[in-house]
């Protein structure tokens, strides 16, 4: 059955095809795109059999001959030669692929050493004549994806269309490169190259708002970050239901945080129930390389972030005060900037390790990035997921508070902020919107003189849905700004 399994696959139409010897049955069929055919003779004599053949439109062709004789199962015989020898019963398959010339793919997109490309980018070309796919190789090495083949690492994959949407890290020379196929042809494309800008502070936010199916946008990293429910969830009102007694996840995709040193990470979440060592998210390779959230680590049942390039014993942690609690709606965040990481609650901060040396870039490009599952075989997480996001930088802890204030809904705000002033006989109250978050109040009695200095008392406030700074009047000339 293989000589007619392995090569005629679905879609392939029988041909005409005679034989002038009544002892070899002879059968062909050709692709869909024409440009394949394979024939299947069955030499069904005691005796050895030569055939000649002749194949009509397909003068010029690669070939390849595949036969069972004896004890030789579907043996590769190379490329064919005519007459064709057929040992006695034996079964042999000819397969031939036409030869087509291809153009070369043209005209990329970004540009050939284009600079500071957005890392949410499409890779587009213009397709080489008779091109019907593409087969699509991204790196970091020149070298690397100029040799590359469809087993190495720089391979992703082969398009039928002219783009592609690429998993791309930020402030990262790339180097491509498209072949152009059709059939058996193939016309290995020119390296091109280009340079990612660096990342914006938001990299990837998944608002859940799909209302089915078993995937999840990522609106501003776009196409290329699209996670997936392999064992499904459900979704209502921009939350993410998972269950644990259906080992529901979701899977992000490679390399999501590779490009991380500072970050930060935030959630809402409200759990079904709770267990030791669920997890909020996990990212990593295995149970020796990774980086997660539990809501209750087994050893002390408290809140925990963990990241390792060392199992279990070579955790950095950060914990919280208590295991999280059950039935109410929590915003969670942690955060690294330089060797210090902090974990907030509800916008507060729950627990500090200013002796964080491993990042996520440690973890090198990892593959296994999940929500609601564990590297290692843990409970499931029981509950409900409302936006996740991921920063390339550590919000301050005023940015945190503004962001659990403003809720699921809203971002922060990368404007310069819009001033409000009112003043009384006694004091001067300064307020701008709550997403402008992190600025720093500055005074100075001399514009002239440049002498600004931070402000530390009073520090501003949140007051309803802006952020509230109030001085005492003087006798003399005072100004302020807002820095960040």
């Amino acid at each position: 059955m293989k000589h007619f399994s392995y090569f005629i696959q679905p879609g392939y139409r029988r041909v005409a095809a005679t034989n002038s010897s009544s002892v070899v049955p002879t059968s062909a069929f050709l692709s869909p795109d024409g440009l394949r055919l394979v024939t299947v003779l069955i030499n069904r004599d005691t005796a050895t059999n030569a055939i000649n053949a002749s194949f009509g439109a397909f003068s010029n062709y690669f070939s390849g001959v595949y036969q069972t004789a004896g004890t030789n199962k579907f043996l590769t015989l190379g490329a064919a030669s005519f007459p064709l020898s057929l040992p006695p019963q034996s079964l042999t398959t000819v397969v031939l692929d036409k030869i087509v010339a291809v153009g070369a793919a043209s005209n990329p997109s970004p540009a050939n050493e284009a600079a500071n490309v957005n890392f949410a980018t499409a890779l587009s070309w213009t397709p080489g004549s008779n091109a019907v796919s593409h087969a699509v190789f991204l790196g970091t090495d020149s070298n690397a994806v100029a040799q590359a083949t469809t087993l190495s690492p720089q391979f992703l994959g082969v398009v039928t269309n002219n783009f592609f949407y690429p998993a791309l890290p930020g402030a990262t020379n790339y180097f491509w490169r498209v072949d152009e196929i059709v059939g058996a042809n193939t016309n290995i494309g020119a390296v091109w190259s280009f340079t990612v800008a660096p990342l914006p502070s938001l990299v990837h936010r998944y608002g859940f708002g799909e209302t089915s199916g078993t995937t999840i946008a990522d609106s501003i990293g776009g196409v290329a970050w699209t996670g997936t429910l392999p064992i499904g969830g459900s979704f209502s009102t921009g939350q993410l239901t998972l269950a644990s007694a259906s080992s529901q996840y979701a899977a992000l995709p490679v390399g999501i945080v590779s490009a991380l040193t500072n970050f930060t990470i935030e959630t809402w979440v409200k759990l079904n129930s709770t267990a030791n060592w669920t997890r909020l998210f996990d990212f990593g390779n295995n149970s020796t390389s990774y980086m997660f959230l539990t809501p209750q680590n087994g050893s002390t049942t408290r809140l925990r972030f963990a990241i390792t390039t060392n199992s279990s014993g070579g955790e950095q942690q950060i914990n919280g005060p208590a295991a999280l609690a059950t039935g109410v709606w929590q915003h969670l965040a942690v955060t690294r900037n330089g060797l210090t990481g902090i974990l907030y609650q509800n916008g507060v901060a729950v627990g500090t390790n200013s002796a964080m040396t491993i990042k996520p870039s440690n973890l090198g490009s990892t593959a296994n990035n999940f929500l609601g599952k564990s590297q290692f075989p843990d409970p499931y997480l029981n509950g409900l997921l409302d936006e996740f996001r991921i920063h390339s930088v550590a919000l301050s802890a005023a940015e945190i508070a503004a962001s659990y204030a403003l809720g699921v809904n809203v971002l922060l705000s990368t404007n310069n902020p819009v001033i409000a002033l009112t003043n009384s006989a006694s004091s001067l109250t300064l307020t701008w919107p709550l997403a402008n978050a992190g600025f720093t109040v500055l005074i100075s009695t001399n514009l002239a003189a440049s002498n600004w200095a931070a402000v530390t008392s009073p520090v501003p406030q949140v007051t309803g849905t802006n952020w509230q700074f109030t001085a005492p009047m003087t006798n003399a000339a005072q100004f302020f700004r807002l820095v960040k």
